[in-house]
């Protein structure tokens, strides 16, 4: 977000660099949420698939405060323990039925949500394990396309 911004960052830990991203953040007009506001580990390892949810974050509710967010950027795989799985899973428990697309990334679909079309978009994962993946040039590049607003 740092390199889309044009703004390199100078602080990599304390105060300083949580304020440093959040600028950042609100420069591009972008927010971020986990998808689980309280997790338990099943199997006391880091893997995904031994995460439970107890808790879903409230994404109608988030919905509702920030009226003008047309836009949902997953980062994730497609399974069930991934952040499209949950969402998935926490809209089901609503009632709505929301099919994940299929094919290559990047995967776009729209979907009505909380009364209105949100345009869901499926990127590869930020993290190091996806660096083999597609390279750091192409995810930035990916990025900076879905977050443009039209």
């Amino acid at each position: 977000m740092a390199q889309i911004a044009g703004k390199p960052l100078q602080y990599f830990s304390g105060e300083e660099a949580v304020e440093e991203r959040r600028n950042i953040l609100d420069q591009l007009k972008i927010g971020v949420s986990d998808m689980a506001k309280i997790i338990r580990r099943t199997d006391g390892n880091s893997s995904d698939e031994n995460l439970e949810i107890v808790e879903y974050m409230d994404i109608f509710r988030i919905l509702e405060e920030n009226p003008s967010l047309r836009k949902i950027i997953f980062t994730s795989s497609t399974g069930k323990s991934s952040a499209i799985g949950w969402f998935k899973s926490h809209l089901a428990l609503h009632g709505i039925v929301f099919q994940v697309p299929k094919g290559k990334r990047p995967l776009q679909t729209v979907g009505q949500i909380a009364g209105k079309d949100i345009e869901i978009v499926l990127l590869y994962s930020t993290s190091a394990r996806a660096g083999a993946t597609i390279s750091l040039e192409d995810l930035t590049e990916l990025f900076r396309v879905a977050i443009q607003t039209k």
